[in-house]
């Protein structure tokens, strides 16, 4: 059975996604040879699935989508960038900053064994203006601990906030990705509209197509 198999992990549950195997068997024989379906060799077509898994917070979620099952970034990003084979685990956690993404969704992440990993987080941290130097900690021992799963990693950075400035959270992210082997996925110069009286940063739907436009290309190799 060949269908798309996604999972909404809700806070501290772990998915127990692992081992599955897409098989397409067809079996020969049963014409006029003689051999029944029991009798006949059976060609089997086994495609190995991986897993992809997404680190974020509230816009991950999909707060302030009217459709979040079919307009979050991170799904749109499974659907256009990943074999349909590919297991979807969608590990967000609204309000998550850096530290909390360490405590609760990094080792389900690691538990999962994915073949990569989407990371965004840094918006909760400018709006509240964590200290810059406390959330490079974080966000570093986040990117090593998902490399050390050995996945591909992608790391996206803040778009401007309106009056909140994300520039100096942005060059924490570009340097804590480059230094853990991570690929950034720039975000900031994107034009990304926030949705209507969020009071974090939530793209409206258009933002959140701009934002899985930019991932999909940095996971499929393309120049933005």
């Amino acid at each position: 059975m060949t269908g798309r198999r996604a999972f909404r992990v809700p806070f501290r549950v772990a998915a127990y996604v692992a081992g599955c195997l897409v098989a397409v068997t067809q079996l020969s024989g049963c014409g006029g040879s003689g051999h029944g379906a029991l009798g006949g060799q059976a060609h089997v077509t086994v495609q190995p699935s991986q897993t992809f898994v997404v680190v974020g917070s509230a816009a991950t979620v999909g707060d302030g989508l009217d459709q979040p099952m079919q307009q979050v970034w991170a799904r749109l990003v499974w659907r256009e960038a990943f074999p349909r084979s590919t297991i979807f685990v969608n590990a967000a956690v609204r309000d998550a900053t850096a530290a909390s993404a360490l405590q609760d969704q990094v080792p389900l992440a690691a538990e999962l064994h994915p073949a990569t990993v989407a990371v965004w987080l840094g918006s909760q941290e400018a709006f509240d203006r964590v200290p810059v130097d406390g959330f490079a900690t974080d966000l570093r021992a986040v990117l090593e601990r998902l490399r050390a799963t050995g996945a591909r990693v992608f790391v996206g950075d803040v778009p401007q906030l309106g009056a909140v400035r994300a520039d100096a959270y942005n060059a924490a992210i570009a340097r804590v990705a480059a230094d853990a082997g991570a690929t950034l996925v720039p975000l900031h110069d994107l034009s990304v509209r926030r949705g209507d009286g969020d009071p974090v940063f939530v793209p409206n739907p258009a933002g959140h197509r701009a934002i899985a436009d930019a991932f999909v290309a940095a996971i499929k190799g393309r120049a933005p």
